[in-house]
């Protein structure tokens, strides 16, 4: 699904989904769906898919597509800002998330520079810097390992317990 605003892919469909139940989250005629694969799209109306998902009762699917929908496009809003090793760590794990079959039809590079607005080479500055840290394997240009890298945790202070002396029913 793309934006018809400045043509970034906001998420990868991937057969069977359901697609407009969120339109009102993207606003009216922005969004759009650009077929890469062999196969049909079918369109229902509104009327017609609130009966059938009633009728067997189905309410939990739609809940998790729409909650799909609405995340990619929280993260399509986020990711325009902010430093380039954010953007680009958050586009390997939703890369990383998807079936290795779909996966393997991107290359990293393309991937990230078609949804965000970071130019090759920073994003390859960012890729390189990642190899060298290790958190990142790629085969001709493509995912093959990624671990985010462990957040700065800072140490909690040790709980001591004080006594009370007035309390203490020791002697």
């Amino acid at each position: 699904m793309k934006s018809a605003k400045d043509n970034r892919v906001l998420c990868v469909l991937l057969a069977p989904c359901i697609i407009g139940w969120s339109t009102a989250i993207y606003g009216a005629n922005e969004v759009y769906i650009e077929r890469i694969d062999y196969g049909k799209i079918y369109c229902v109306s509104f009327d017609t898919a609130l009966r059938v998902v009633t009728a067997y009762q189905r309410f939990d699917d739609v809940l998790n597509i729409v909650n799909y929908h609405f995340t990619s496009l929280l993260n399509y809003c986020v990711d325009s800002g902010g430093d380039s090793v954010s953007i680009v760590t958050k586009m390997l794990a939703s890369l990383k998330r998807l079936p290795p079959e779909v996966r393997k039809r991107f290359t990293v590079l393309s991937f990230i520079s078609q949804r965000t607005s970071l130019s090759k080479s920073t994003i390859l500055r960012v890729l390189k810097k990642l190899q060298e840290d290790g958190s990142l394997t790629m085969s001709h240009g493509r995912l093959n390992t990624f671990s985010l890298p462990e957040p700065l945790r800072c140490p909690l202070p040790s709980a001591t317990v004080a006594r009370d002396n007035a309390t203490d029913n020791s002697e």
